[in-house]
């Protein structure tokens, strides 16, 4: 069974969903179609390296770790064969900033893992997001950063 899960972020979307659904019928997608679905759902599938759906039922993490953002970084890194993706993962998660939420700041409680739906085992990822989003240069790069841009951490 395959299930359409529309977001929404103010009410014209939730008006906007509400009438496709309603305009909506089932089996109405040629084969050709379905065909697209199917191969574009495999590329996705093949290429995510860890199957986080970004829910947030993980936070907030004791340590402040984003765990949703470290793993969508890491994930556009191969899902979109994102060069970017590593610079996006500094800039996003606060690498320089007071209270950053980078991977390398799990202190490995498991908190998180019971109530992630997909079961993911978090910080054995987060391992492994930090190891490659961050490298070796990431703390030595980070200190030199704080300190010409005079941050202090929390």
């Amino acid at each position: 069974m395959n299930v359409v899960l529309s977001g929404m972020s103010d009410e014209a979307q939730m008006e906007e969903n509400i009438r496709i659904a309603c305009e909506a019928e089932s089996n109405t997608l040629s084969e050709e179609e379905l065909n697209v679905f199917k191969a574009v759902k495999k590329e996705i599938n093949e290429k995510t390296k860890i199957p986080c759906t970004g829910c947030g039922y993980c936070m907030p993490c004791p340590a402040g770790v984003n765990i949703p953002g470290c793993f969508s970084c890491y994930n556009d890194k191969y899902l979109m064969e994102d060069k970017s993706a590593r610079r996006r993962y500094f800039q996003s998660l606060g690498a320089v900033f007071a209270k950053p939420a980078v991977a390398s700041q799990c202190r490995q409680c498991g908190k998180c893992e019971s109530h992630c739906p997909q079961k993911i085992a978090i910080r054995k990822e987060l391992k492994t997001v930090s190891r490659e989003m961050e490298g070796v240069l990431y703390k030595p790069f980070v200190a030199v950063v704080r300190k010409f841009m005079k941050v202090k951490s929390h």
